[in-house]
C-alpha cells in the first residue's frame, strides 16, 4: 500500500535545478533592467541581507530614511528661490519612492520570475526522486513540478500564487504585522518658521507608512483561504521538506501542517544545502512540536537517482502517463 506523503517546495528545489531563482539573480536582473530601482532599494533596505533574505530585509525599512532622503524636495517658505511647486514637490518625491519600493518593486519582480521560467537546458538531468500521486505545497511561483516532473496541477497549492503572465498576482512581502506597529515619533525634517511643524511632512508620512500594509505578507488570510487542504491532510503518512529554508516568515504553514497531521508518527525528510542550516532547522521543529527522532536530514543531491536520467527522453510524454505510474 502506497503511503501518503507531502511535499513541502522551496527555492532551494528550482535552484537544484539549475534555475536561476535567487534573489541575487534578481538583483542582477534589476541591474541590467532597472538599475535605479535596485539604487533604491540599496539606499533603503540593508544591503547585507537584501540580496539573500529578501523578504526579511523589506521588514527592516526606516520610514524617516525616505523622509530624510527626500529633503531636498522640501524647501523653506521664505526661500529666495520658491515656486509653488514647493508646496508638494516634496510628497511626490516621497510618493515616488513608496511607489518604487512597493508596486514597481512587486512589478518588476514579476517579470523576473516570468523569465526565471525558461528552463535551462540541464533541468532534466538533475531530477530528483519524487512520488506524482502525492500532495505539494509549493512556495515557489513557477511551475517546475508540472512542466519537468509532469505533476498535475490538482495535486498542487501554489501557496503564493503562480506565475503565468505579468498580472498573475504573487505574494511577496514581510512578516511584520502592520497593526502591531506602534506609532512613531516623527523626526522627519519640519519647517524652520512653523514650530507646529509642516503640513507637507504630515503628507509625506501618510504615503509612507502605507508602506508596512502594502509590502505585508497576509500568512493568516492565506491559511484561511486554503483551510480545506491543510485540515485534509490529517492521513499524511510522510512529509518531504525540499529545498524549503523554513525561515520565520513561512513558519505559520508548518504550524499549520503539525497541527493537521499526526506529529507524534509521521516522518519528516528533509533536505540541507549546507552543514549551517542545520541548526535552524532543528529548532524550527522545536517550533512546531516536532520530535527531531521523526526527522532525516539529507542533502537535496542526495535524492538524485541515476535511473531517472531516462526521464531526458521521456519527460515530455510524462504527463500523459497514467498516474499508477509512480516515480517513489
Amino acid at each position: 500500500m502506497k503511503k501518503k506523503r507531502l511535499y513541502v517546495i522551496g527555492n532551494g528545489f528550482d535552484i537544484h535545478h539549475g534555475i536561476r531563482s535567487r534573489y541575487a539573480d534578481f538583483e542582477q536582473y534589476l541591474k541590467e533592467n532597472d538599475s535605479w530601482l535596485r539604487h533604491k532599494l540599496e539606499k533603503y533596505l540593508p544591503v547585507e541581507h537584501l540580496w539573500s533574505d529578501f523578504e526579511s530585509a523589506l521588514e527592516c525599512l526606516d520610514p524617516d530614511d525616505v523622509l530624510w532622503g527626500n529633503i531636498n524636495s522640501l524647501p523653506s517658505y521664505g526661500a529666495a528661490d520658491w515656486k509653488d511647486s514647493g508646496y508638494w514637490d516634496y510628497q511626490l518625491s516621497v510618493s515616488q519612492d513608496y511607489d518604487l519600493l512597493t508596486k514597481e518593486m512587486k512589478k518588476r519582480f514579476t517579470e523576473w520570475i516570468l523569465q526565471v521560467r525558461q528552463f535551462p537546458t540541464c533541468v532534466h538531468d538533475r531530477m530528483v526522486n519524487i512520488a506524482r500521486d502525492a500532495q505539494y505545497l509549493n512556495f515557489n511561483y513557477t511551475d517546475t513540478l508540472e512542466r519537468v516532473y509532469g505533476i498535475k496541477e490538482e495535486r498542487i497549492v501554489y501557496i503564493h500564487g503562480k506565475a503565468v503572465d505579468t498580472n498573475s498576482s504573487l505574494v511577496l512581502g514581510h512578516a511584520r504585522d502592520p497593526k502591531t506597529i506602534p506609532p512613531r515619533k516623527k523626526k522627519a525634517p519640519k519647517d524652520e518658521d512653523d514650530d507646529t511643524g509642516d503640513w507637507r511632512v504630515d503628507e509625506a508620512e501618510r504615503v509612507i507608512d502605507d508602506y508596512w500594509k502594502e509590502n505585508y505578507k497576509p500568512t493568516r488570510k492565506i491559511l484561511q483561504e486554503h483551510a480545506a487542504f491543510f485540515t485534509g491532510l490529517k492521513d499524511v503518512e510522510e512529509v518531504h521538506v525540499l529545498g524549503h529554508s523554513m525561515s520565520p516568515v513561512d513558519m505559520p504553514y508548518f504550524r499549520a501542517i503539525s497541527e493537521y497531521i499526526n506529529r507524534d508518527v509521521v516522518q519528516w525528510y528533509v533536505s540541507y544545502y549546507n552543514f549551517n542550516e542545520l541548526q535552524p532547522k532543528r529548532m524550527a521543529f522545536k517550533d512546531i512540536r516536532v520530535s527531531l527522532s521523526l526527522v532525516t536530514f539529507d542533502k537535496l543531491p542526495a535524492l538524485y537517482s541515476p535511473q531517472l536520467l531516462l526521464f531526458n527522453e521521456v519527460a515530455t510524454r510524462m504527463v500523459l502517463q497514467p498516474e499508477e505510474a509512480t516515480i517513489v
